[in-house]
């Protein structure tokens, strides 16, 4: 009855997180993947969340979806410490909710949330593995998990998001047996699905013209940059606790757990962005199973962590939300008919937010658009005779001029 209760308040909580990022809007890279746009990852989550395309709560379902996963993981991670004592169950727990990442990504609809579940099941499995080869002296098939249903989670995790490539190691292992036969199978299981990936790749050049489009714009900076830009990550990945992780990484001495971490560590500094920074979660649950601590020593860390979190409530590189569902809601809240010119730059969410069609601005155009939306100033003259403007989204510095109602 207990754990129905916890289950319960844990649902409560992913709610909140998912209600709270739905009320702020929608970002340009969320509604790129909900509107299944071919870029820049493989197509797996972007084919399942097109399939509720036309609902009316698209976006609040999924991020109740992602939400919900994200944070009923918290029972993987009680699980990776299962052999301790009940309030290092609890701190553990407490470290995986209360991380600044999961915090701030666990409504999202991003892949790198869904990517750090994939990794967290591999890192769930090496744990537990290593702690019965140590009960046992035996690793063989400890987990009567079928080879064929880690294949299939691997060959899922790379089709969410290229990013899966970085916890091969981790995969390598999950598929390694006692025997020189199986541990040269394990280098197929892991080799075939990247194959596949590689495959898709290279006939999608939209992919390779997107990564290489993304991983300029992250890649800018010097190398003081590019540290201070992975320390930033490690903080948002694991709060106050974060160290700890690092450092209980590298006392276990395990290398496929120290070279995955090397590799993410490696990928996000030369391509900083802070929604990666969940990435770092699943490692730092791994190297807090390493250490014993006072209980006194994890309940002021606690307290910490929750004392410094509103410090946390922004990562740099993770993009405020845009104006375009409130421009949107007040162009259909005038009843016009016609599409919606926009000056300037503009993103997917404005995509997903109107209901109307949306085109790149041309004066010729005017005379049959209900709208003219400027980002975020009209390069244009418009002609105010014939136009009003909306006070809307001025903190944005966004102006919309429509035709008065005839």
């Amino acid at each position: 009855m207990r754990r129905i209760f916890v289950v319960i308040g844990l649902e409560v909580m992913a709610v909140f997180l998912a209600v709270s990022q739905w009320l702020q809007g929608i970002h340009t890279d969320e509604a790129k993947y909900v509107l299944n746009i071919p870029y820049p990852h493989p197509p797996l989550a972007r084919f399942i969340l097109s399939l509720t395309d036309g609902w009316a709560y698209q976006e609040l379902f999924w991020r109740i979806v992602f939400s919900t996963l994200v944070i009923q993981a918290v029972w993987l991670v009680r699980d990776m410490f299962k052999d301790r004592s009940r309030e290092e169950k609890v701190y553990a727990c407490a470290f995986w909710l209360l991380s600044p990442a999961v915090l701030l990504q666990a409504g999202s609809i991003m892949m790198a949330p869904l990517t750090a579940l994939e990794l967290l099941v591999f890192v769930w499995l090496y744990v537990r593995a290593r702690r019965v080869l140590g009960e046992t002296g035996k690793a063989g098939d400890i987990w009567r998990i079928r080879d064929m249903w880690i294949g299939l989670w691997w060959l899922a995790s790379l089709f969410t998001a290229y990013q899966a490539v970085l916890f091969a190691p981790l995969a390598w292992a999950a598929f390694r047996r006692d025997t020189p036969w199986r541990a040269r199978m394990a280098v197929v299981y892991v080799a075939l699905p990247l194959l596949l990936l590689a495959l898709y790749t290279f006939t999608n050049p939209l992919s390779l013209a997107s990564m290489a489009l993304k991983q300029g714009q992250g890649a800018a900076g010097t190398l003081a940059d590019k540290l201070h830009g992975a320390l930033l990550l490690w903080a948002f990945g694991g709060g106050v606790w974060a160290v700890l992780g690092i450092a209980g990484i590298f006392k276990w001495k395990q290398w496929e757990l120290i070279l995955t971490f090397l590799l993410i560590t490696a990928y996000t500094a030369l391509s900083y962005f802070g929604y990666y920074a969940i990435l770092f979660t699943p490692l730092f649950v791994a190297g807090l199973a390493q250490f014993r601590l006072p209980r006194l020593w994890m309940t002021i860390l606690l307290v910490l962590q929750v004392g410094l979190m509103k410090l946390y409530f922004l990562p740099s590189g993770y993009p405020l939300p845009g104006p375009a569902r409130a421009v949107m809601q007040e162009i259909r809240n005038n009843h016009l008919q016609g599409f919606v010119l926009i000056q300037g730059s503009f993103g997917h969410d404005w995509q997903y937010e109107s209901v109307f069609p949306i085109r790149r601005y041309k004066k010729s155009l005017e005379k049959d658009a209900q709208a003219v939306v400027c980002l975020p100033v009209c390069t244009e003259k418009i002609d105010e005779t014939r136009w009003r403007q909306l006070a809307v989204a001025e903190p944005a510095k966004v102006y919309v001029k429509f035709a008065p109602p005839q």
